[in-house]
């Protein structure tokens, strides 16, 4: 029996059908895949925006902290020239 239907099943030609069904999960298959690389892109261009807002932070505290030392600076001087005319 089973020799039988492994002989039908070499000699067997794909049904319209089958074609169709094949077709479909394919067309099925290639729209996840480039849905999937859709997807990986976004997540890379993100990743890159989040590393340049990173930097741009980084960037903005340290002339944060460059001002700061230049108001700390100069209130040592105001404070020295109030002392100066006491």
């Amino acid at each position: 029996m089973s020799l039988n239907f492994s002989a039908r099943a070499r000699n067997s030609v794909l049904s319209l059908g089958n074609r169709d069904t094949i077709k479909k999960w394919k067309d099925v298959a290639n729209d996840a895949r480039k849905e999937l690389y859709e997807k990986e892109k976004e997540i890379h261009d993100l990743k890159q925006e989040g590393l340049g807002l990173k930097q741009a932070l980084k960037d903005a505290n340290d002339q944060c902290v460059l001002l700061f030392n230049e108001v700390q600076k100069a209130w040592k001087v105001s404070s020295a020239l109030q002392t100066d005319l006491k």
